[in-house]
């Protein structure tokens, strides 16, 4: 549950008597406004995604057990985006392995990209009607994430 005026996100867990346990509350940037579960990291695990409101930004936390959540780091210098502002048709290069996910304004997941030694860690994409864009992915353990501007 994303917390907006808190500044945390909050994960309730069953009890297996029709209600929760106590919550458990993870902090994130600023004003949490929603969530998403997706497995990021590729470890058949679910992950969560909070798009926080007021810094404009995602937080990822990552499952490391069943009992418990890890929050990353972000690192937005790991992945490269060119040209950006760009016309709608760009490049996604990374020096490393990773899965990442476009997403628009709303947090709603556009496209999903890997990024791996059989495409040289370079992906092409051109189908991106005018706005704003955010790549979101893993590399090393690490949050990466990238805005970019489509102007046609």
């Amino acid at each position: 549950m994303a917390n907006l005026n808190n500044n945390y996100l909050s994960i309730l867990i069953g009890n297996g008597a029709g209600s929760f346990a106590p919550a458990v509350n993870f902090a994130v940037v600023t004003n949490p406004q929603s969530v998403s579960s997706e497995d990021f990291n590729g470890d058949d695990k679910a992950d969560l995604a909070v798009a926080n409101v007021s810094s404009n930004d995602v937080s990822i936390l990552l499952s490391i057990c069943t009992t418990g959540i890890n929050q990353l780091t972000v690192n937005n210098n790991a992945v490269t985006v060119y040209p950006n502002p760009n016309n709608g048709s760009f490049v996604i290069q990374s020096f490393n392995q990773g899965v990442y996910t476009i997403t628009n304004e709303l947090g709603q997941t556009i496209k999903t990209v890997k990024l791996n030694a059989a495409n040289n860690f370079t992906v092409n994409i051109s189908t991106l009607e005018n706005g704003v864009y955010f790549i979101v992915g893993i590399e090393n353990n690490t949050v990466v994430r990238q805005k970019i501007m489509v102007t046609k």
